[in-house]
């Protein structure tokens, strides 16, 4: 009776653990999420600014001026470098299917039938599974998100030398 006990035990623990594993998972997603939008709206604003301040400052220039054309090469590099960052913000944002084990109908199907130990050892074991999967598919979004966050500062980094360039054109006239 004392070792039946034991084993219950256990099997308590392993869910328990396998069960806060998912909630911390869970959270992380939600953590990913978060940055995958921030990253959406800082890149989706900065572009905006960049080509109305560009177009704006680019339509001050005079047509003779020897940098225009290299100028609105930079407004144009620099736009398409944005637009590339928000679509890798885009994607890691996407819709994503994430595992929540046991299935609705499993419940009420296959894990109706078993007793107490193995019900409690099937549903960790599912949780286990829909755990690494998520896990595996966050791990995924965080290296989009990480190139997103990259590509944004070479974006950055564009409107730099775009200014730059500017201020070295309006010297020009």
């Amino acid at each position: 009776m004392m070792g039946a006990a034991l084993v219950q035990d256990a099997d308590e623990t392993r869910y328990q653990l396998a069960t806060d594993r998912f909630s911390m998972e869970r959270s992380r997603t939600e953590g990913i999420q978060t940055r995958a939008s921030q990253g959406m709206g800082v890149s989706g604003t900065l572009m905006t600014l960049f080509l109305v301040l560009g177009n704006s400052a680019l339509s001050n220039l005079k047509n003779t001026n020897p940098l225009i054309a290299y100028l609105q090469g930079s407004l144009i590099i620099g736009l398409i470098l944005f637009a590339i960052d928000l679509l890798v913000f885009l994607y890691a944002n996407r819709f994503a299917t994430y595992r929540f084990d046991p299935s609705p109908s499993a419940i009420t199907g296959g894990l109706a039938k078993l007793k107490n130990p193995d019900l409690m050892r099937q549903v960790t074991s599912n949780v286990v599974d829909a755990t690494l999967y998520n896990h595996g598919l966050n791990d995924f979004k965080t290296g989009v998100i990480k190139v997103g966050y990259y590509l944004l500062g070479i974006s950055v980094f564009a409107i730099v030398l775009f200014g730059i360039e500017l201020v070295y054109a309006f010297g020009l006239q």
